[in-house]
């Protein structure tokens, strides 16, 4: 019943009606009905395979984190896709809980193991460090444990490539959905060491309100409000400054 025509749902009221109608009247609701049925049609011959039900994950709710997310990132396209949302967020850690004992990462002393990315992001000197580190020499130590979080960070944009791919693989009328879209990829630190948030790299993907790609902005001074109101005013959503503490939109973006 979903999938028929609207019409024929109202097909006996409109018959009453046109009876009752003057000529002028009954042109326009003739023209009302053969947009809706255009409308239809176009509706049908456009491309599913963005819309259809998609199968069972085949992992189970015990599988590893990084399995998961996969899952995840391929529903928020799916449900895009099929109009049933417009805006997702994916947290990929809670920094204590991911590890990467179940996806072996790194060779030798730079293995990580089964550390999770809070004690691979606190390095050497704090309490939450991983400690497999502690009996080398600090510049050995150092060089190990920078090496450790570059490893995690480019394995997490792997992962946002695969949800910018999946956005890509769907076509639309216009191009693609990631054409109609914005990705933002960010942490909570620029510094998981310190906590520090100055100099936070964040990349942004997607070609919504005209969004130009392949460019690098170096924002000295901005907060992450000022990258956040960037994004509204893109969205044709007006702001003059965004976040606590507040910055000024990157008219950048």
């Amino acid at each position: 019943m979903r999938q028929a025509s609207v019409l024929d749902a109202i097909t006996e009221d409109a018959d009453r009606l046109s009876l009752r109608l003057g000529a002028a009247d009954k042109l326009r609701v003739e023209q009302y009905t053969t947009a809706v049925r255009d409308l239809e049609q176009q509706i049908t011959t456009m491309p599913v395979s963005g819309c259809t039900v998609p199968e069972a994950p085949t992992a189970d709710r015990n599988a590893n984190w990084h399995v998961k997310m996969k899952a995840f990132m391929d529903l928020t396209a799916l449900a895009m896709a099929c109009d049933l949302t417009r805006v997702a967020s994916l947290q990929y850690s809670d920094s204590w809980g991911v590890h990467y004992g179940d996806y072996p990462m790194g060779d030798g002393l730079e293995a990580l193991a089964d550390w999770s990315d809070h004690f691979i992001s606190h390095k050497l000197d704090d309490t939450d460090r991983a400690t497999d580190l502690d009996g080398l020499d600090r510049g050995q130590a150092q060089q190990i444990a920078d090496a450790r979080v570059i490893m995690t960070s480019r394995f997490k944009v792997r992962r946002f490539a695969y949800l910018v791919q999946a956005l890509k693989n769907i076509t639309t009328p216009t191009g693609t959905l990631l054409d109609e879209t914005m990705v933002m990829y960010i942490s909570e630190n620029g510094d998981g060491d310190s906590h520090s948030r100055t100099n936070m790299p964040i990349m942004l993907a997607g070609g919504v309100g005209g969004m130009t790609n392949g460019r690098v902005i170096a924002a000295d001074g901005a907060v992450t409000g000022s990258v956040h109101g960037g994004i509204l005013n893109r969205f044709g959503l007006p702001v003059s400054s965004y976040g606590d503490p507040d910055g000024a939109p990157l008219t950048e973006i």
